[in-house]
């Protein structure tokens, strides 16, 4: 049984351009894993959210959308 504090297995499928943009945090960065990368992108991605002014949606891609 998983409690909040356990970690959780995640398969996670990346084309050329993640990986390069992957080894592009973990070299800028000095991490050692694809998973530290992606966590700490998570974790960044997470903060820049929460700057923004609660209860309105930004567009989150290059393109201006959400979704």
């Amino acid at each position: 049984m998983y409690n909040r504090d356990m970690k959780k297995r995640t398969n996670m499928y990346f084309d050329e351009s993640d990986r390069t943009l992957l080894a592009l945090i973990k070299q800028h960065y000095n991490l050692a894993s694809d998973a530290a990368a992606v966590r700490l992108a998570i974790k960044r991605v997470a903060e820049e959210i929460e700057r923004n002014v609660p209860g309105q949606k930004g567009a989150h891609r290059q393109d201006g959308t959400t979704r």
